[in-house]
């Protein structure tokens, strides 16, 4: 089992992941990081099969760090990690931050 879970405050956001990886169904490492911080502003955390989490990320970056809007970001990330490419795999991301307001 994988999990990722966020806690956000008005000033401060709390992410806590377990550190299991696995590939074609076999535990591959138990200390694996599964959040990446983006910028000052952005946090996304993921769980499932780990890289489709980060290949998702890493080829929408350039997109991520051009816009402010969380919620534009997490469309565009959830249409992309359900994309048919994707279909058989399990995927999830957490995306937290500072919103267009300046507020987490």
């Amino acid at each position: 089992m994988s999990f990722v879970s966020a806690v956000a405050r008005y000033n401060c956001i709390i992410i806590a992941t377990d550190g299991r990886a696995k590939k074609n169904g076999q535990i591959v490492d138990e200390d694996a990081v599964k959040v990446q911080v983006l910028n000052p502003d952005l946090v996304i955390a993921y769980t499932g099969m780990k890289e489709v989490c980060e290949e998702v990320i890493t080829i929408n970056k350039e997109f991520i760090n051009s816009t402010k809007n969380i919620t534009a970001i997490g469309n565009t990330l959830y249409k992309k990690i359900n994309d048919s490419r994707y279909s058989e795999d399990k995927a999830s991301l957490i995306i937290a931050g500072k919103n267009t307001q300046g507020k987490y």
